[in-house]
């Protein structure tokens, strides 16, 4: 237990700037029915890293995962994983339901001048949403037509760039370089 708690310390004062998971805090927003939503308006381990997460002991994929973790550029960090009581469903019915609120998602972002990774469009640095998101999709995205999931994730990213706006007065953005990748 104490190698446990050391070596998680350990990782905590090698990335400050990442928080763990259960820093994500569920939000509810209203007539928001396809997906639920976890937001912190820092940089947060993804909940599905749990496993990484949970056993900090030294192994041989610890250091490759702390690299690949502090490597990322990207300003805001988002993912579409579906929820536990999905599980009865099938798998391609499950990813289906992940893909359709993907989906929405990026054509929210682009809707606010953003591409996915929450640079700007035009490639300016003025506009950055910087933060971090988990979308769960709701057995109910399967019979909701796109154009209302669409609307539900618009109604979502105003609200979290609303909640980044709160924050940045009162916390300083991490001192971290964040540099849109080049795509071939």
């Amino acid at each position: 237990m104490r190698l446990k708690l050391a070596a998680r310390q350990a990782f905590t004062v090698a990335n400050p700037d990442i928080l763990p998971s259960s820093n994500l805090k569920k939000i509810t927003i209203p007539n928001v029915t396809a997906f639920g939503l976890r937001f912190h308006h820092r940089h947060v381990y993804s909940i599905t890293s749990g496993r990484f997460q949970a056993n900090m002991t030294p192994s041989l994929t610890q250091s490759w995962a702390e690299s690949r973790w502090s490597a990322r550029t990207d300003p805001f960090w988002w993912s579409c994983v579906p929820r536990k009581e999905t599980a009865h469903m099938k798998r391609t019915v499950r990813s289906y339901m992940a893909r359709v609120v993907r989906h929405a998602v990026v054509e929210s972002l682009r809707k606010q001048g953003l591409k996915s990774d929450g640079t700007s469009l035009d490639g300016t640095d003025g506009k950055l949403l910087f933060a971090t998101a988990q979308f769960t999709p709701e057995s109910s995205v399967l019979k909701t037509p796109f154009a209302e999931v669409v609307r539900q994730t618009d109604t979502a990213l105003a609200t979290i760039i609303k909640m980044v706006e709160a924050q940045k007065d009162r916390l300083a953005v991490p001192k971290r370089v964040y540099k849109p990748r080049r795509r071939n």
